[in-house]
């Protein structure tokens, strides 16, 4: 079940205001809302930046929420996935904080997540507004901070990166993403005139280039505990995987950062790690496969099993010999 409505009306905007928006008809707006027609991933797209949120959210398909996600403060139905604030990270060597925006569900989970930190289980998973997915080992960090966005900032270290306030639309990355790997639109299956525009200004604006666009968006940064930086980029079901070890796993452990693209296996062990700073996109993609293989593999264990059941329920019932008299 799309989310679209819910998001229109979250926003205070009517059919004809979206329809505007994306240069169609309020009927076809109507049409997608009720689910009679589907969205080019184009209109998507548009959508997703409209509503400061992911094609994933729009959809009902983010694998790491329920409740849609939004970089606005507006939220759906009064819940916690919108814009609250910022969470501040400072690591060995460097002199000020490193600061992303996050949800308030995102808050929340922290505090408590936080209070259970142990030497057994030492890390915190993060996922933030500006497509990062921070795996954090807490006792390894010298500061953590949680600022809300109505408080003054923190003096003398307010650092913010070109999308550290609020962030940007998911799709905004993915779309950075494809034009630094030089990936053209019927790859990518098009783009709205709107949406290059935008992406264009942005990239002009920022002063981006292919290099720094694979820094800020594309790539893993590997922070060690002697304050080192490395930059990497291992395939994205590694990525995943971390996050699983992360969230499941006790004392030591090895990470599996292993790069097939360019031939490269890589074991990092958790412990040489402060932080593991990873494309949100990236791992949200592989989630995705994971559930959609999860899902696939269950399909095929039902459908061995049906036969077995109809042949116990349609087969007719044995007659007993009937009795000498």
């Amino acid at each position: 079940m799309n989310k679209f409505k819910e998001f229109r009306q979250a926003r205070g905007y009517t059919q004809e205001k979206v329809a505007e928006m994306l240069r169609t008809t309020q009927q076809t707006v109507a049409r997608w809302e009720s689910g009679r027609a589907e969205p080019s991933l184009a209109a998507l797209r548009d959508l997703a930046v409209i509503f400061s949120t992911s094609v994933d959210d729009l959809l009902g398909r983010n694998p790491f929420s329920d409740a849609a996600v939004t970089n606005s403060y507006f939220s759906l139905d009064d819940g916690d996935e919108h814009f609250w604030g910022h969470f501040g990270v400072l690591l060995a060597g460097e002199k000020y904080t490193r600061w992303y925006p996050i949800t308030l569900k995102q808050a929340n989970q922290v505090d408590v997540a936080i209070s259970r930190i142990s030497p057994d289980e030492p890390w915190l998973a993060v996922s933030t507004l500006n497509n990062r997915m921070l795996l954090i080992n807490v006792p390894k960090v010298h500061r953590i901070h949680m600022l809300d966005d109505n408080a003054d900032e923190v003096a003398n270290d307010w650092e913010l990166g070109w999308d550290s306030y609020q962030g940007h639309s998911l799709e905004v990355y993915r779309a950075l993403a494809n034009w630094a790997m030089a990936i053209s639109d019927d790859e990518d299956e098009g783009s709205s005139k709107t949406f290059k525009e935008g992406l264009d200004e942005l990239i002009k604006e920022e002063g981006l280039t292919e290099d720094l666009v694979y820094e800020r968006v594309i790539d893993t940064h590997l922070h060690f505990t002697n304050g080192q930086l490395r930059r990497s980029t291992p395939d994205r079901e590694k990525l995943f995987g971390a996050l699983i070890q992360v969230e499941c796993s006790a004392g030591d452990f090895v990470f599996d950062l292993s790069e097939p693209e360019v031939g490269l296996t890589s074991y990092v062990p958790a412990k040489a790690i402060c932080m593991l700073d990873m494309p949100l996109y990236q791992v949200m993609d592989a989630a995705k496969e994971d559930n959609s293989e999860l899902e696939q593999m269950k399909a095929v264990e039902d459908a061995e099993a049906a036969p077995s059941k109809v042949s116990q329920t349609t087969m007719p019932k044995k007659r007993g010999r009937p009795r000498k008299r």
